[in-house]
């Protein structure tokens, strides 16, 4: 796992986090006009996280109609994404491979999403890693991991994310694959030895959407459940001398 820390230094009382993954790029049915508007929110105290999957890079071992559901070379597929984050990629904060880059991976060694990464100066997470959130006197950690799987469910994505936490402490956990905006929470008690006091710790589980259609592609022929497309917003609360707060917008 790798850590990083967010650029941001304003002093908002909120700031949001933009998480997006699943994309797509080069697939029949992606839905570009999703991925323009996500991209047009990014600014100062709107910041992004990319959780892999951005490209589709199909190739002849990919599973479903592979290579003939796609319009785009994995070439054309990493030149788009980089064009449509290059304006924005200094709100950009943290970025994962997903299974989709990890085809190119397997076959060449070449990471697509590292490279995406190194030519727009964002931080490369890898498989999985941390991001800090930090100002005015109030800190948040979140976790990133792409996911794995055949999600035919809601309930087991949102398992998945909630077992995050058993290999990790963080304030946020974000997953990614299973084309699904999915939200759940907890309230964690810590007891302190010390001052003989239990400090309660806000917990959020997010599962990130996806701008992919259903219709005639592989999820169809699959039977799994069609969903709201699009990419959830996370709200920081960062007011000196108060409770850490956490809100999900799916």
């Amino acid at each position: 796992m790798r850590f990083t820390k967010s650029t941001y230094e304003g002093n908002d009382e909120t700031l949001h986090i933009l998480p997006t993954a699943c994309w797509h790029v080069g697939h029949i049915n992606c839905k570009y006009d999703i991925i323009e508007n996500w991209t047009k929110k990014l600014d100062y105290n709107h910041r992004g996280l990319l959780l892999g999957d951005l490209a589709e890079v199909a190739t002849k071992k990919s599973i479903g109609a592979g290579l003939f559901e796609t319009n785009m070379t994995p070439k054309k597929q990493r030149d788009y994404i980089i064009n449509m984050l290059e304006d924005k990629a200094e709100f950009i904060d943290g970025a994962l491979i997903g299974n989709h880059e990890q085809r190119i991976k397997n076959d060449t060694s070449i990471d697509l999403m590292e490279d995406v990464c190194n030519r727009l100066k964002i931080p490369y997470l890898g498989y999985q890693g941390f991001v800090k959130y930090a100002w005015n006197g109030v800190g948040y950690i979140i976790n990133l991991w792409h996911g794995t799987g055949l999600g035919t469910s809601a309930e087991i994505a949102i398992r998945q994310a909630e077992q995050m936490s058993t290999r990790n402490f963080a304030d946020v956990y974000l997953l990614a694959h299973h084309h699904k905006k999915l939200k759940s929470d907890r309230i964690y008690s810590v007891p302190d030895p010390r001052n003989m006091t239990i400090q309660k710790i806000e917990q959020h589980f997010v599962v990130c959407g996806s701008a992919l259609d259903y219709d005639e592609g592989y999820a169809d022929m699959n039977g799994l459940q069609s969903r709201l497309l699009g990419f959830p917003e996370i709200s920081l609360r960062g007011i000196k001398n108060k409770n850490k707060h956490i809100e999900v917008t799916l």
